[in-house]
């Protein structure tokens, strides 16, 4: 017997139910599937990105840096400390540059040696924080940071050769965002005769109480 009224039967409203739920299915797969990829690719292309502007960051700060650098040293060797210290010069202050790991991320904090506020005359100097520069951000997504001092023939700088000249600095970032993960290894040979000390005497070959 014919539909008089020309409408769907029970059965061709489940198939077509069936067939629009199928298709449903496989344009949100597409869909998920390609926001996954963009967003991959963008969270790659990002830290990428930090990656290279850090790495560029370091390696002029080390080649514009005039006296010393310092790290911890771990078990008698200049290798394997979490923070690096840069000591230089610049517009006439002896200035102290400090980059740390903390909190998946590296603070920079910057150091002016002056004598404290009343005791000019003293001969007494001090690191004195440049507030405007206090632990800022110099990079994200970090998970691990270590750094290492060697001498010009590439070995490791032990606690003895405090005060002796630098030769290759080398750096260690692990990076990770979302899923993506990425390692940096930079090795910086420093364009001016630093030594290996946070001795400020020594460093600026002043008497410092």
């Amino acid at each position: 017997m014919k539909n008089k009224h020309g409408g769907f039967t029970l059965i061709e409203l489940v198939i077509s139910l069936t067939i629009l739920a199928v298709v449903g299915l496989a344009i949100g797969t597409f869909l998920y599937t390609g926001i996954r990829q963009y967003h991959g690719g963008s969270a790659e292309a990002e830290l990428m990105t930090e990656a290279q502007m850090v790495e560029n960051q370091f390696k002029h700060m080390i080649y514009e840096t005039s006296k010393g650098i310092y790290t911890k040293a771990v078990e008698g060797k200049f290798s394997g400390g979490d923070r690096v210290e840069l000591y230089g010069e610049k517009e006439g202050d002896l200035v102290k540059t400090e980059i740390a790991y903390l909190g998946n991320q590296l603070l920079y904090t910057k150091y002016s040696l002056r004598e404290p506020p009343g005791q000019e005359g003293s001969g007494k100097y001090v690191w004195q924080v440049q507030e405007e520069e206090k632990e800022e951000c110099f990079a994200r997504y970090v998970t691990g940071f270590s750094v290492e001092l060697q001498d010009r023939e590439g070995k490791t700088c032990l606690e003895k050769h405090k005060g002796e000249r630098v030769g290759i600095v080398r750096i260690h970032i692990f990076w990770q965002l979302e899923t993506k993960n990425y390692e940096s290894e930079l090795v910086v040979k420093p364009r001016n005769q630093m030594i290996v000390s946070d001795d400020v005497g020594i460093l600026y070959k002043r008497r410092v109480r």
